[in-house]
């Protein structure tokens, strides 16, 4: 069973950072993006613009075969 999974982009608001990350759950982790909840390179950067752009995967093999 392979569980469905995004591979998406968001930046900030002056856009120089574009930023590339994989979840299974793409709601839940722009939710952490914008608000900060995980300390890192989004909250280094103001990465609160949202998002960019996001394809679908079948697993996260296929997400990070795509990214490569």
């Amino acid at each position: 069973m392979s569980i469905e999974c995004y591979v998406y982009n968001i930046t900030n608001y002056a856009n120089p950072v574009l930023y590339t990350g994989v979840t299974n759950d793409l709601q839940r982790r722009l939710y952490e993006h914008k608000s900060g909840k995980t300390l890192g390179f989004s909250v280094k950067y103001y990465l609160n613009r949202g998002l960019v752009s996001y394809c679908t995967g079948a697993g996260m093999n296929d997400c990070i075969f795509f990214v490569i």
